[in-house]
């Protein structure tokens, strides 16, 4: 399984014959993506009107969820303490994003270079296009 990230979902719908709108096609029609409430709540709130709302929302409806618990906090505060002990921050949700892969066993899909610098301090695996 593959987490799409809300900056992945951003280029697919910006540039849709693009490498990355090609991956993400691939990965749902092989019921390979997922993603998590935070993701879903990061694409949601770009919404220009309801009816925009309503169409990511019944788009985004059948791709399985990543869960977010009580370890996926702790592995993203973790993440963050070892940041910032190489002098590095990244935005909490990157983190919280970040640790639902690691915990869940799934790959990670950005264009967000933080999750590069996630990369360096956790077991991190990000798809590449």
């Amino acid at each position: 399984m593959t987490l799409i990230d809300s900056s992945v979902w951003i280029e697919c719908w910006r540039n849709a014959e693009s490498a990355t709108a090609l991956k993400v096609r691939e990965l749902i029609i092989n019921g390979e993506a997922c993603l998590t409430g935070i993701v879903l709540t990061e694409i949601l709130q770009g919404a220009r009107s309801a009816d925009e709302m309503e169409y990511l929302k019944s788009i985004l409806a059948d791709i399985p969820r990543v869960p977010l618990d009580e370890e996926t906090f702790v592995r993203a505060a973790e993440i963050t303490f070892l940041l910032r002990k190489k002098g590095l921050r990244v935005n909490t949700i990157d983190t919280v994003i970040a640790a639902a892969g690691i915990i869940n066993h799934v790959d990670v899909f950005t264009l967000d270079e933080h999750f590069r610098l996630i990369q360096k301090v956790s077991p991190l695996n990000l798809v590449e296009v």
